[in-house]
């Protein structure tokens, strides 16, 4: 239980990191003499941030899932999660987490 509060810990604190990046990013999309630049602006998906940290591992994962496991895993579940917002994927899986390996509080009464 104890790992599972950390890794709920772990990926509520990185869903957070993650949120405050686009909010700093979306936020420099303002220009103070020109109004609202025009360039399109949005959040990170999780496609994006796992090809930025490890391109070699998502690449990977394609052929791996449609030769080993599937081929319509990979149209219809997979690539559609990679679309999410990864801030979004890292509060929710570390709130679950955490809601899942909550301490039960036991009160050990007297007995008489």
């Amino acid at each position: 239980m104890l790992i599972g509060r950390f890794i709920g810990w772990v990926l509520l604190l990185a869903g957070l990191l993650v949120l405050a990046r686009d909010l700093v990013l979306l936020g420099v999309g303002i220009d103070l003499f020109s109004g609202l630049d025009t360039r399109h602006s949005a959040p990170i998906v999780l496609g994006e941030l796992w090809y930025a940290i490890h391109p070699a591992s998502l690449q990977l994962l394609q052929p791996a899932i449609q030769r080993h496991v599937h081929p319509a895993l990979w149209d219809w579940v997979v690539q559609p999660m990679l679309l999410w917002w990864a801030s979004a994927v890292f509060i929710g899986a570390g709130a679950l987490l955490l809601a899942l390996f909550h301490r039960h509080s036991v009160r050990r009464g007297r007995s008489r």
